[in-house]
């Protein structure tokens, strides 16, 4: 009985391994292998602030998957090791709009504007403590800026 179980399996195998959905399955599989190595080389550059590779290999994953938003903040992340603001910030933007570390982002982009657009910087500070309100260090960028701001008032 097993023997006959086994020889029907192995003539379906056998007779299904060319059919288009067989090949799409094995597909499947090596996609999803590909996409674990690419992620495994993405984290390891982006822990060892190699941010050149880390952008490259978070683009590849974002081509793969463009809703992922631990792919665009860690790729923010990258660029903003690389005084890259402005695609730091649109990075941080698509994490927070795909709900990946909120708080953390929103802060971030705050970072991003700050000295540059005090204005700005607050509003995403203030953001941030929206997503988290024990965020900390918020509060303190929060003052920063406004020091910042009213000193740039009394200069003007």
């Amino acid at each position: 009985m097993k023997s006959i179980a086994y020889i029907l399996g192995l003539t379906i195998f056998v007779s299904c391994r060319n059919s288009p959905i067989a090949e799409k399955a094995v597909e499947k599989a090596t996609n999803i292998e590909d996409t674990a190595a690419i992620v495994r080389k993405a984290n390891s550059f982006y822990q060892a602030d190699d941010y050149l590779n880390a952008i490259k290999y978070f683009s590849l994953l974002i081509d793969r998957d463009s809703m992922n938003g631990q792919y665009y903040f860690r790729r923010g992340y990258s660029y903003a090791g690389l005084i890259k603001k402005k695609e730091a910030i649109e990075d941080y933007k698509k994490a927070v709009k795909y709900q990946f570390k909120v708080a953390s982002a929103n802060f971030n982009i705050g970072l991003n504007y700050a000295y540059d657009n005090d204005s700005l910087a607050l509003y995403y500070f203030r953001k941030c403590i929206e997503a988290e309100a024990g965020f900390k260090e918020a509060y303190v960028q929060i003052q920063d800026c406004k020091k910042r701001m009213k000193d740039q008032k009394k200069e003007n």
